[in-house]
């Protein structure tokens, strides 16, 4: 997957980058009393020229929409790199959207298959990639990614393993258990070692690369354990992806619950120039998209979310709107490293707003943030400055509260 420009990846900061850190569990003492703010008079908040109505998200489909939704619904039905090995909590990558098609399509650490990947794997129809590290500095630790890719058949599925584990002849490797898994272990320029393994199951490839840049004497054996609990994990959990027919992936419904209606869409300055990954994400697939999936896990346990819509901001429904209050308290202890308080938006009380003080180290993951909750449904909020940061967190609010008398 090739990096987003700049200015996508602070559009898309919001959506991937859900890094909370906090001292003890993401639902710990300092916040589980939080409270719900009042309805605001929307009246009285400024929200620019950004939309405050919700549109008609059908009107809104393109060739690609089918293929994101059939890609969230794989990426709901296998395990995120903690579910397999629970020290695989970092994911400094997860700007990178997750969707793979031949528009988007994988690439592979030490093994040759970037500039060719569709001419390799004849028949791919799409996927969604996994990712975890042990550090945050992928250079001081174990890196583990894990892709799923659907074929329109198992031929082609075989066919992309041979033509894939053949680019680039690496030392066999074998995966207890897994007798017909292909596995093989190269070296990279740089001198890290990389296992790669592929395993089929009908039109379906599970891809597992793990990398290890720091072990020396390099042992494959640990890698190999890893590779199999991943195996097992992802054996379990894809039983519950059931297949849209390819000729179906139009007619894949584009919302939830009105619930991207209601997100603020993209616009000319933050749409993505890859794959447009808007959406509504069950919690699975949701989790996938942040940096630290296992605080995250965390609290979206305690606030109960089942949904998260994602556009240029992003909604989080949970169970109620004290829960809603839970969850922005965990997430605004996000960037807690970079990020400092700011006033809200005027007129808007009870919104919680950071940026990074003037001078201090620029982390292009971390720009102004705002979290605004409306009954049970918690929003995030990114832009580039604070004026605009106000206004579309305005917006956002106004799109949540649209058509309720009195809002």
């Amino acid at each position: 997957m090739n990096p987003l420009n700049r200015v996508t990846r602070v559009a898309l900061a919001g959506i991937t980058a859900v890094t909370v850190l906090l001292t003890g569990t993401a639902c710990g003492d300092d916040h589980k009393d939080a409270a719900a703010p009042p309805a605001l008079d929307i009246s009285k908040i400024d929200s620019g020229n950004f939309p405050v109505a919700p549109v008609d998200i059908e009107k809104t489909r393109t060739e690609s929409s089918g293929y994101v939704r059939e890609s969230i619904r794989i990426g709901n039905a296998v395990p995120l790199a903690i579910d397999v090995d629970s020290k695989y909590v970092f994911d400094p990558k997860a700007y990178i959207t997750r969707t793979l098609t031949v528009k988007s399509h994988p690439s592979y650490t030490g093994i040759g298959v970037d500039d060719n990947f569709n001419a390799l794997a004849p028949g791919f129809v799409v996927g969604w990639a996994t990712l975890g590290q042990r550090r945050t500095d992928p250079t001081m630790g174990r890196v583990f990614d894990m892709d799923t890719l659907r074929f329109t058949d198992a031929d082609h599925a075989a066919a992309a393993i041979r033509n894939m584990s053949g680019v680039v002849p690496g030392r066999p490797a074998t995966i207890p258990g897994y007798p017909t898994a292909t596995a093989n272990v190269t070296t990279t320029i740089l001198d890290s070692n990389v296992l790669t393994v592929w395993y089929q199951r009908n039109d379906l490839v599970f891809i597992v690369q793990l990398i290890d840049p720091i072990s020396i004497p390099f042992d494959v054996a640990p890698l190999a354990d890893i590779s199999k609990k991943a195996i097992d994990k992802w054996d379990a959990t894809i039983a519950a992806y059931t297949e849209t027919p390819l000729d179906k992936f139009g007619s894949l419904p584009l919302d939830t619950d009105e619930m991207l209606s209601r997100t603020l869409p993209f616009d000319k300055n933050t749409k993505p120039s890859g794959v447009d990954p808007q959406g509504v994400y069950p919690r699975q697939a949701a989790l996938h998209i942040t940096n630290r999936p296992d605080l995250v896990k965390a609290a979206f346990d305690d606030a109960g979310v089942d949904s998260v819509a994602v556009a240029s901001t992003y909604v989080y429904r949970t169970r109620d709107a004290a829960a809603a209050a839970r969850l922005v308290a965990a997430l605004a202890k996000e960037h807690d490293d970079v990020w400092a308080p700011i006033d809200g938006p005027p007129n808007m009380p009870g919104v919680r707003c950071f940026k990074q003080p003037q001078g201090g180290d620029t982390d292009w993951t971390a720009p102004p943030a705002c979290f605004v909750t409306y009954d049970r449904f918690a929003a995030k909020i990114y832009a580039f400055n604070v004026q605009e940061l106000y206004q579309r967190t305005a917006a956002q609010y106004k799109l949540l509260a649209y058509g309720h008398p009195g809002k």
